[in-house]
C-alpha cells in the first residue's frame, strides 16, 4: 500500500489551502531544491504542529503534543540530559514493556538505538514538535 502524499494528507486535515499547496508544488516544479513541508512551512502556509502530525500520518508514528503531555519525572530520571539534548529526544510513558520516545525525527535508527541501550529497554518512537522537544528538555533537564 503506497504512503500517501504530504500535501495530500494537509488538505485533508485542512491544514494548508489548496492554493498554497499548489504554489509549493509550483516552486518544487521550477527547481526549488527544499521539501515541500520545508516550502509550505517557509511560505507561512503550515504551521511545525501541522507538518510533525502530517509527517506522523505519513509514516504510521503517533503526533505528541508536548504541551499537553504529562512526562514522568521518574521515566525523564531514565535518560540521560546530554542523550536528551543530542538526539531532541524526550521519554514520555512506558508501554508493553517498551519506553515511547518523542523526537522530531521518528525514523533516526541511531538515536533510537542508543537510546535504548542506554535505558536497558526496547523503545518506540514517537513524533513531536522539535521548538516542543527543545522546550521540554531545558525544563525537564538542567
Amino acid at each position: 500500500m503506497a504512503r500517501k502524499l504530504l500535501g495530500e494528507i494537509l488538505r485533508e486535515q485542512g491544514a494548508v489551502a489548496e492554493e498554497d499547496l499548489n504554489t509549493a508544488l509550483g516552486r518544487q516544479r521550477d527547481g526549488e531544491k527544499d521539501v515541500l513541508g520545508h516550502i509550505l512551512f517557509d511560505l507561512g502556509a503550515a504551521s511545525e504542529r501541522d507538518l510533525q502530525r502530517a509527517y506522523g500520518l505519513q509514516l504510521g508514528r503517533e503526533f505528541v503534543d508536548l504541551r499537553e503531555t504529562v512526562l514522568s519525572a521518574e521515566l525523564i530520571g531514565r535518560l540521560s540530559g546530554e542523550l536528551a539534548r543530542r538526539h531532541c529526544a524526550i521519554p514520555i510513558r512506558e508501554e508493553d514493556g517498551r519506553v515511547v520516545v518523542a523526537l522530531a525525527n521518528p525514523l533516526d535508527v541511531r538515536a533510537l538505538s542508543e537510546i535504548g541501550k542506554h535505558l536497558g529497554c526496547p523503545v518506540r518512537s514517537a513524533i513531536a514538535c522539535a521548538s516542543d522537544l527543545e522546550a521540554a528538555i531545558e525544563r525537564h533537564y538542567e
